[in-house]
């Protein structure tokens, strides 16, 4: 990512917009004024039709389901839709996610407009007391904002801490509010701010015979529960989770905090017995803005954790082989399931070829994480293929170029090192000069005359 100060952005926004025009898009400026809800609203002021879909950038309707999403706009007994948003977290092969219902499409109404610097909100403006003019839908959107690379490029964290605090001094205080911040505290990592607004947030609710309505209740409950146990209040974090499990039935995330906090005591027993109980209740539901896994691949995960602390490399092999059969997708399962097969006495070999039949594609991950598995086994030739086997799909790949070098020491072979090491020097060094160009080309754009375009 780029600053918003440099010409390399300004280049950018203008290649965006010529990108939009040419497909027939009309574009619009609108300054940063430090609220997200102004340029939303903008975009609704300039929309013409009688209904109103909104994505942002980092979003993106699964395209099976667009005729679906047309036949929306026949049901004229409707004026809103919930569609199912997934909203991918950590790393995009990780295969976590959070999935919630998010109010998307809606009526083309004036008063239908969104409030709040940031994590603005729009449902509040919508008929409430007529729930039977608000449907829930299948309708999927995918959201990729939350990868972790992503998030880290963006800053946006520290970002939406700065507008959510000016909201604060000037005098925002609600539930919403503080499970917002309390959010946005906790990805920059400050686990004890987020538990203050988490907590402040749940009190306020407390007593309310409607909180179940509350569409973020589920999701202040669970982080409520995890910085709980983040930080330290293990015991905390268990009552906190049984309460909210009479609130919301069913809701497996926080089952799985409760197992998460029986581990970090040193009960493996019992986080076994609470893991297995998330595999029975399976993931929760999206109305409750459950995350994917909790009752499926990130409970096995666990369990499989639990199982090897007890010294149980069988069953722990067993558990992890069931993860990559069952979600073959999930890959947070082959370094641990490599390793421990190596651990067990598998050859080399033997381990690779297992992994490899049991994933359902063997991505340049796939091969880092079993190159790794089989270097820490001091397998370094065979750890030297899967990490070839990586630049073979990504050259530009910086990690698997520095493992490789190290198979490649490991092994003797000092002369195929140090050209490695060569190799990445020239690589790095032509990166430079393509992003100086890129620079050069943006300073000669703003001298022809080139605005700024959003």
């Amino acid at each position: 990512m780029f600053d918003k100060s440099t010409g390399a952005w300004r280049m950018c926004r203008l290649i965006v917009s010529t990108i939009a025009r040419s497909f027939g898009a009309r574009v619009f400026e609108q300054p940063w004024t430090g609220s997200f809800a102004e340029p939303r609203n903008r975009s609704f002021d300039e929309a013409g039709g009688d209904w109103i879909l909104y994505l942002d950038a980092d979003e993106v309707l699964v395209a099976e389901d667009a005729p679906r999403l047309r036949e929306l706009t026949g049901r004229v007994w409707r004026e809103a839709f919930y569609l199912v948003e997934t909203n991918f977290t950590g790393d995009l092969e990780d295969g976590t996610a959070v999935t919630h219902n998010a109010l998307r499409v809606f009526r083309n109404r004036p008063e239908y407009r969104f409030e709040g610097r940031i994590h603005e909100q729009i449902a509040h403006r919508l008929p409430g007391g007529l729930p039977e003019r608000i449907e829930a839908t299948t309708i999927r959107v995918e959201h990729y904002g939350y990868l972790g690379h992503v998030r880290d490029a963006k800053e946006k964290s520290r970002r939406n801490v700065e507008l959510l605090e000016r909201q604060a001094a000037e005098g925002e205080s609600s539930p919403f509010f503080h499970f917002n911040l309390g959010s946005e505290y906790g990805a920059a990592g400050n686990a004890p701010q987020a538990l203050r607004h988490f907590q402040a947030g749940w009190d306020m609710l407390a007593g309310d015979p409607g909180l179940g309505n509350y569409g973020f209740a589920p999701s202040l409950l669970s982080r409520l529960v995890k910085a709980l146990r983040v930080t330290g209040d293990l015991d905390g974090a268990c009552r906190q989770a049984d309460e909210g499990l009479e609130l919301f039935p069913g809701f497996t995330d926080v089952v799985f905090e409760q197992a998460q906090a029986a581990a970090a005591a040193g009960d493996r027993l019992g986080a076994i017995a609470k893991l297995e109980r998330c595999l029975q209740m399976g993931d929760g539901p999206s109305r409750y803005t459950s995350m994917q896994g909790c009752g499926s691949y990130l409970a096995l995960l666990e369990l499989a954790a639990a199982h090897r602390a007890l010294g149980d490399l069988a069953r722990t092999q067993e558990v992890l082989s069931r993860c990559l059969d069952e979600h073959p997708a999930f890959l947070g399962c082959v370094l641990p399931l490599a390793t421990v097969m190596l651990e067990r006495g598998a050859e080399p070999a033997a381990v690779a070829a297992d992994v490899e039949q049991r994933v359902r594609e063997l991505t340049p991950s796939v091969r880092f994480m079993l190159g790794t598995a089989l270097y820490e086994a001091a397998a370094t030739a065979d750890a030297e293929r899967q990490f070839r086997g990586v630049l073979e799909r990504q050259p530009a790949s910086g990690a698997a170029r520095a493992a490789l070098a190290e198979a490649l020491l490991s092994q003797g072979r000092y002369a195929e090192a140090a050209e490695q090491a060569r190799s990445d020097a020239e690589r790095t060094s032509a990166a430079l000069d393509q992003s100086s160009a890129a620079l050069d080309a943006a300073s000669r754009a703003r001298e022809l005359g080139h605005t700024d375009v959003c």
